[in-house]
């Protein structure tokens, strides 16, 4: 995937200077931000991949075919403007190649193994990490622990530059939040992608580019043909990978006529993009409907599994209108997770993840403002102030009253086996506070966070 191209950045964010063997005309940092004075109309993947395949020089292939493409006009401040120039990663990557691998390594949590070693697979050549196989959509990949990825090399040891590296999905979202410490730095050498001259997925939204990475104007993307892309969002890491169905006449091919730009792969950028844009006036318009909190209180979050009780509590119990706001009825009107009554594109199936750090930003925000949410929802456990688990008979009491009732094994499989599981962990990572009834949780909240202390009645029953 060309997120090759990202991972080949990130290894000179701290060393990109000089000039490059072969081309001395062009310093690493044009290179590498693609505004060297070189087109890249000299690009040919057929005759690329045959240099490969035949272990030619690439070095010597690329300088060979980018010397008749130096035609790009400087402009009167002395720079060349942005153009995506395939080749020349691969020149990088041909005169960095043992940097460049180390630094992924270290980027992806790979400190603790020996030397990389390779390995043919129908005909092709691969680095892996040393520990054992294991299948990833139909192809072999390595691990150590969780994470898994190849990067294709020439027989003579040289990785690929435009493409050739395949990581899981646990492996691309390690490398982009390894990456987001380094953003900030990215952004001091950003150079302006002209309109029109980038053509793929996020077209409409990228504005910048650096290092190998795309730029909006609060997220960072890792971009691969066609619609492969890790995201770097303002409070975590998402991915869109997936094995693409190669091929012009596949009418699966992402880039099919039947397909480009309908397919809803397509959006997966436009969505990312539009909750970011327009979340926090959502967020504030609906908060400011509602009964503002006491100015010196600070706002917090408590979770509870579905069904625990947290809207009954919110509608029936509590007194103090809008003292407790329902995490829900918020997030669908800003967007954060779908319902029937707002327009976010997510589905729970395919993109849990990003729905539930949208939900972290919304929570925030709401926070922030002082309120106190009652949610059943979250990704880090970093937002979260208070949890309640009720004792399981008194939980599945619960869901039996519940007039819009989950599935019947709803309890076994998804709260004692994943949330329960997952929230403790949580808890013992971020050093929050666990109840076994609201009650008590509400009263911790009000303790610890209000301006005042009001005790709730602890024989409430429903």
């Amino acid at each position: 995937m060309s997120i090759t191209k990202a991972a080949i950045g990130s290894a000179f964010v701290y060393e990109g200077i000089g000039k490059l063997k072969g081309l001395e005309d062009t310093s690493l940092l044009q290179a590498l931000n693609h505004v060297s004075k070189y087109s890249d109309s000299c690009w040919d993947f057929e005759k690329f991949r045959t240099a490969v395949e035949s272990n030619k020089d690439l070095l010597e292939y690329c300088v060979e075919q980018l010397k008749p493409c130096g035609t790009k006009e400087m402009s009167k401040d002395g720079t060349y403007s942005w153009e995506y120039n395939n080749l020349m990663y691969q020149v990088i990557a041909c005169v960095y190649p043992n940097f460049i691998m180390k630094r992924f390594k270290s980027l992806t949590q790979t400190k603790s193994i020996g030397e990389l070693y390779s390995e043919e697979e129908d005909g092709k050549v691969y680095y892996y990490r040393k520990a054992t196989g294991f299948s990833y959509e139909n192809k072999m990949m390595h691990k150590d622990g969780k994470y898994g990825w190849k990067w294709e090399h020439t027989k003579s040891g040289i990785p690929l530059g435009p493409h050739g590296l395949f990581m899981t999905k646990d492996t691309a979202e390690v490398f982009g939040e390894a990456n987001k410490c380094l953003l900030p730095d990215f952004q001091e050498v950003k150079v302006q992608i002209p309109r029109g001259m980038w053509l793929g997925i996020g077209k409409d939204e990228f504005t910048h580019y650096s290092y190998g990475w795309f730029f909006t104007k609060n997220c960072a993307y890792a971009v691969g043909y066609v619609c492969q892309v890790i995201a770097v969002v303002p409070n975590g890491v998402v991915s869109q990978l997936y094995e693409e169905k190669w091929g012009d006449k596949n009418p699966e091919f992402m880039d099919h006529i039947n397909n480009k730009w309908k397919h809803p792969r397509w959006s997966f950028i436009k969505n990312i993009e539009d909750f970011q844009n327009n979340f926090e006036q959502k967020t504030n318009m609906y908060l400011d409907k509602l009964k503002q909190p006491p100015s010196k209180q600070r706002g917090a979050s408590i979770i509870m599994p579905g069904g625990s009780g947290k809207s009954y509590y919110i509608e029936e119990v509590q007194t103090v209108k809008d003292e407790f706001i329902d995490c829900d009825p918020l997030t669908w009107f800003a967007n954060a997770q779908p319902n029937k009554s707002n327009t976010c594109k997510w589905n729970w199936e395919d993109h849990l993840k990003i729905i539930c750090l949208q939900v972290d930003q919304v929570v925030a925000l709401a926070k922030k403002r002082g309120f106190y949410i009652m949610g059943a929802t979250w990704w880090n456990g970093n937002q979260i102030d208070a949890i309640v688990l009720l004792p399981e008979a008194e939980h599945q009491r619960r869901l039996e009253m519940k007039e819009d009732k989950f599935e019947p094994d709803f309890y076994d499989k998804t709260i004692k086996a994943r949330l329960i599981p997952q929230l403790r962990k949580d808890k013992k990572d971020y050093g929050f506070k666990e109840f076994s009834t609201i009650e008590a949780c509400v009263n911790f909240i009000r303790e610890q966070f209000s301006t005042i202390s009001v005790r709730v009645r602890q024989d409430l029953k429903f």
